[in-house]
């Protein structure tokens, strides 16, 4: 399963795994 996640300026990460994108949206560093 991959999640879509952009990054603080809007500008869209790679599809990363679950648990990548969790991390990232603990440490406010990404939106879904």
């Amino acid at each position: 399963m991959r999640v879509f996640v952009l990054n603080k300026r809007g500008k869209p990460l790679m599809p990363c795994s679950p648990a990548k994108a969790r991390l990232l949206l603990k440490e406010k560093k990404a939106i879904v």
